[in-house]
């Protein structure tokens, strides 16, 4: 790998946003990312176990039908203690695009999370450390977006289960287990 292969930071469904600081990886070779790599196809034989500390996946995870194969890579390639950033859609943003597999709410992330887990949750190791929502209103109700925000982070599971368009960001700390 080139030496922008060396960074221990990867940035998956890169798209457009290129992140100078990380390993930008998407399926789409036009948007130009450092590795082209289809991320449903496990393992990833580019990166070892235990070879990054960061991950961040934005508005990706949603395209995935198994979400939790997705969560057993990124252990695998997490150093203990490393970071798991993902950001889904809520609201119409999440139920719009016909190719989005899965859908998230609020309490989705503890579905990822060891200390939250339920008996017929996945078993993955992370631990859910911060999650907030970003939202808006729409139509007529719009202008109203500023006071739903401030809302938001007051409750943000009652604002992301009425808000319109928003997107959900969960912060995952890898754990031993």
């Amino acid at each position: 790998m080139s030496n922008a292969h060396a960074r221990d930071r990867l940035h998956l469904f890169c798209g457009e946003d290129y992140r100078e600081e990380a390993i930008n990886v998407d399926a789409n070779p036009d948007v130009d990312p450092d590795l082209v790599l289809d991320l449903t196809d496990y393992p990833w034989t580019p990166f070892e176990d235990d070879s990054v500390t960061y991950i961040e996946a934005r508005h990706g995870l949603e395209h995935l039908a198994d979400p939790t194969a997705f969560f057993e890579e990124c252990a695998r390639v997490l150093r203990s203690g490393g970071t798991l950033e993902i950001t889904v859609p809520l609201g119409v943003n999440a139920r719009m695009d016909n190719d989005h597999e899965t859908k998230w709410t609020y309490e989705t992330p503890e579905q990822y999370s060891a200390p939250d887990r339920r008996p017929w949750d996945p078993e993955v190791p992370f631990e859910l450390v911060d999650r907030n929502v970003r939202t808006w209103l729409g139509g007529p109700l719009a202008p109203l977006t500023p006071l739903f925000q401030a809302a938001a982070r007051r409750w943000p599971a009652w604002a992301a289960a009425r808000c319109y368009g928003g997107e959900l960001t969960a912060v995952y700390r890898r754990v031993e287990q």
